[in-house]
């Protein structure tokens, strides 16, 4: 074991989720360490290309979702391309016949996930793999990480598993549902087409189609 730190949260997986609540933690003042596998945020938002964000509202033309997962949507397009639809741009006071959604660029998702969770003083812990738990009673610890500088012990009163795979959770010998691994790739491609659309409208909204 190389080293041993301590936080007062440790976040476990740094999707959409985890980023959040390591945001929010360190905005509360609490010292944060964010343990992600991959050498990006965002998950399946950025690193999965999933590039939609979900409707904040209800169809109806009333937004229902505000807080963090607003400010998240607006994070995805602070370097665009993407924006919201223009009636919720304008207020969205009851008068929008449109949903509350975005697509984004899933690059630059990360860029600006990355940059509000450095502002927030979150620690940030990438290409770091988990490889155990330590336990005392009924209380997770502390987790063993392993990246290029070795292995480490990471200790904390309070972590929040949002890997997504429940690893910590499976570390700690708690019961976890098994299934067969499924692997999908996705990509994002632009036709000529599309982007003769974007320079004729002077947006590159038409770049961010998926297949």
């Amino acid at each position: 074991m190389n080293k041993s730190r301590h936080y007062d949260l440790i976040v476990a997986g740094g999707g959409v989720a985890g980023a959040a609540a390591a945001l929010e933690a360190a905005r509360a003042g609490l010292r944060v360490a964010l343990v992600e596998k991959t050498i990006i945020t965002g998950g399946l938002a950025t690193a999965g290309l999933i590039n939609i964000y979900l409707p904040l509202c209800d169809g109806r033309g009333h937004q229902v979702t505000f807080g963090i997962a607003e400010e998240l949507l607006q994070l995805s397009l602070r370097y665009g391309p993407g924006n919201v639809p223009v009636d919720w741009r304008q207020g969205g006071k009851g008068e929008c016949h449109s949903r509350y959604t975005a697509t984004f660029s899933p690059a630059a998702f990360a860029l600006a996930l990355d940059e509000a969770l450095s502002k927030a003083g979150v620690t940030l812990w990438f290409d770091t793999l988990i490889c155990a738990a330590e336990v005392k009673g009924n209380r997770v610890t502390g987790i063993e990480v392993e990246n290029k500088s070795g292995r480490s012990l990471f200790t904390a009163p309070v972590f929040i598993d949002a890997t997504g795979d429940a690893d910590v959770a499976h570390y700690t010998g708690a019961e976890c549902a098994e299934a067969d691994n499924c692997l999908s790739i996705w990509g994002i491609e632009a036709s000529l087409q599309a982007a003769r659309k974007a320079v004729a409208g002077n947006s590159a909204e038409p770049l961010l189609q998926l297949f």
